[in-house]
């Protein structure tokens, strides 16, 4: 060992061995942090030593043993200190083998994902065919082959996710209806489609609105399509998600995809609410799709946010709890 003999190596050694001693004295974490700093402490009066030795190899070699002397201080410390707690661990843990076992908690389906069942249902059941699409959409389906003008509000940086000067984040799922009519070349009538998924808005939050939410849209095409087809589909369905007569008002609207456009109010908590927006297809739209006999045929289409019938079915007075992924408010719809 470097400076073996010499009078430093002896009062390093007996440093250690005093260290050890005292360190040991208690099993106690305050306390040996306390032993731990007080012998560090002694070791920086040897490093001003160093600095009045002229030798620069003697400066190295005694540099070199405080360097190994302090390592064994700080060893010795956490080893000592790991020690007590993993007894002190050991202590604190009380097991009863005879205590019941916790429960495990069980999943169960998202709100979103029980009113999506259910609409899948209620479709399939009228003989409506499933089709979803994109949720990243060039401008063209989400903007012009739905007759919404250049100059439309929606088009707007400031109410629109766009991706680049093409693409956007889909604000409805009104594209599905155009996507459908141009993907499937052999459009026999009637077509019967529904649609669901997420769309996005550059809205305000607040508790109703969020920038990103569910829609559904529905729409059917066949000859002789009518204002009476559409409502008795929108009120048989609104029967059907919320199980019981719900009083709703019509309004006269505007969409650019329908005329005539409707909107439909419910009454909910003494109030009025809009619920869903609705018409008959505009021609328009009919002539940017592959169907045969344009002019013979007409359709209805209606749009609603899947979370609105969820707040409104369960009472839910802020949408944002729909996303919190709290484990207690999803179990209230275990049994829904």
């Amino acid at each position: 060992m470097i400076l073996k003999k010499t009078l430093l190596y002896k009062i390093t050694n007996n440093l250690i061995r005093k260290f050890i001693k005292d360190i040991k004295k208690k099993k106690n974490i305050k306390y040996i942090k306390k032993i731990n700093i007080k012998y560090l402490n002694i070791l920086k009066i040897y490093y001003i030593f160093i600095k009045k030795i002229n030798c620069i190899d003697k400066k190295k070699k005694i540099n070199l043993l405080i360097s190994i002397i302090k390592n064994k201080i700080k060893n010795i410390f956490y080893k000592l200190k790991n020690n007590i707690i993993k007894i002190e661990n050991k202590k604190n843990i009380n097991i009863n083998i005879k205590s019941p076992s916790i429960k495990n908690i069980i999943g169960s389906l998202h709100p979103i994902n029980i009113i999506i069942k259910k609409i899948k249902y209620f479709f399939y059941k009228k003989n409506y065919i499933l089709f979803n699409t994109n949720e990243i959409e060039n401008y063209i389906y989400n903007f012009d082959l739905l007759n919404i003008p250049i100059d439309h509000i929606s088009r707007n940086k400031n109410n629109t996710f766009w991706i680049n000067k093409n693409y956007l984040l889909r604000t409805h799922t009104s594209n599905s209806q155009i996507r459908y009519l141009n993907i499937n070349k052999n459009n026999n009538i009637p077509i019967k489609i529904f649609s669901y998924g997420k769309v996005y808005r550059n809205d305000n939050k607040d508790k109703t609105h969020l920038q990103m939410f569910h829609q559904l849209d529905v729409f059917n095409i066949n000859k002789d399509i009518n204002i009476k087809n559409l409502m008795e589909t929108i009120y048989e369905f609104i029967y059907y998600i919320f199980n019981k007569k719900m009083k709703l008002k019509i309004r006269n609207s505007y969409f650019p995809f329908t005329e005539p456009s409707f909107e439909i109010d419910i009454f909910f908590n003494n109030k009025w609410i809009e619920l869903l927006g609705c018409g008959l297809i505009h021609s328009n739209i009919i002539k940017n799709t592959n169907l045969k006999n344009k002019k013979e045929i007409g359709g209805f289409a209606f749009g609603v946010g899947i979370e609105r019938l969820l707040m409104i079915k369960y009472n839910i007075k802020d949408v944002k709890n729909i996303y919190y992924n709290d484990i207690r408010f999803i179990n209230k719809f275990k049994n829904s």
